[in-house]
């Protein structure tokens, strides 16, 4: 008993940190103007993990960036569907969130991600504007969906988000 105390105050404390983090950027460019569209997190394709709610603790999973470009002309934000962003969601997602989900409902949608060489080399007030677009916009608005869709109003609930520096989206392990 006092170990599973233990490990679950461990594991709170983790997902609490982890929380409070997240990489992301906004759109093709940071000059500009236009707002980024939605993703309507309705549809099931947004998802890399949307359960039917069965269990009685719900966890936010969002994942680290695992995109970078194939080509310089590509945009500095990958589509919601881009095939290599979620090849890379899914082998992060299977050697990070797959722990939880004995014990809990795993929500994790796919977003739109910020490509790390581009955003690193922004002074810094431009970078935090950029990261503080598009892929943040979508966790808003997934977990929006997640609030409204879940099981959470009367479950625990763990939101983990898990950062790495932005630098290691670029050699995103293959799992």
């Amino acid at each position: 008993m006092k170990t599973t105390k233990i490990n679950c105050w461990f594991y709170s404390l983790i997902l609490t940190g982890l929380a409070i983090t997240t990489a992301a950027g906004c759109g093709k460019d940071v000059r500009s103007p236009r707002a980024p569209s939605r993703i309507d997190y309705s549809q099931v394709s947004h998802w890399l993990s949307k359960p039917v709610p069965d269990k009685s603790v719900d966890v936010f999973y969002r994942y680290p960036t695992c995109w970078s470009k194939a080509n310089n002309s590509d945009p500095n934000i990958c589509a919601i569907n881009n095939p290599s962003m979620q090849k890379g969601a899914v082998g992060v997602y299977n050697s990070q969130a797959t722990m939880f989900e004995p014990f809990a409902d795993v929500f994790a949608p796919y977003y739109r991600q910020a490509e790390a060489p581009y955003t690193l080399q922004l002074p810094l007030d431009q970078r935090e504007k950029f990261i503080a677009g598009t892929p943040t916009l979508d966790a808003t608005d997934a977990f929006d969906t997640t609030l409204n869709t879940s099981t959470m109003g009367g479950n625990s609930f763990l939101p983990a988000i898990r950062r790495v520096p932005m630098y290691c989206s670029t050699s995103c392990p293959s799992i």
